[in-house]
């Protein structure tokens, strides 16, 4: 049973992180919960008690939604779904995990209009903003989140040229 809309992951071309994440911590009110720097540059935003709400992922050349994240009532809940997308092959793009920065327990699964989603269980809280301190990592899973053996990058990214549009 889906318990909540946990977070969106934006990607955006790589190096425009700071710009994005002024715009959402200065004009929207975003508080920086962490970063994770291992290949790409993560920046995550919370607005409530979740970890985060929003992700800003650095990527080369492409603009775009990579993934929004499901939570669900139970581990048992993110393995029945995990059964059921294998038997009704539904494309899986990354394996079963447990990310370093929010403790969620996870897999990741294609849509078939093209964006990822993320299924999971057991994500940290931002109890305390006071007491709160922003973490760095250097990984993206503690364990697992594997990706298929032929890649499949979200097809909900674009390439981006550079320019703004307005």
């Amino acid at each position: 049973m889906i318990k909540s809309l946990d977070h969106v992951l934006l990607a955006m071309p790589a190096g425009r992180e700071a710009e994005a994440r002024a715009f959402y911590t200065g004009v929207l009110g975003f508080r920086l919960s962490d970063r994770i720097d291992a290949g790409i540059h993560v920046r995550f935003l919370h607005c409530n008690p979740r970890h985060h709400s929003l992700a800003l992922g650095g990527v080369p050349g492409v603009v775009g939604v990579h993934h929004l994240m499901l939570e669900v009532a139970s581990l048992d809940d993110v393995g029945t779904a995990l059964d059921l997308c294998e038997r009704r092959r539904v494309p899986i793009t990354m394996t079963l995990g447990r990310h370093t920065n929010d403790h969620m327990t996870s897999f990741y699964l294609r849509t078939p209009s093209g964006f990822e989603i993320e299924y999971g269980w057991g994500g940290r809280l931002v109890e305390d903003e006071a007491s709160w301190v922003v973490g760095a990592y250097d990984a993206t899973s503690i364990w697992g989140h594997h990706p298929p053996a032929t890649p499949m990058p979200p097809g909900i990214l674009r390439p981006f040229d550079g320019a703004a549009k307005r």
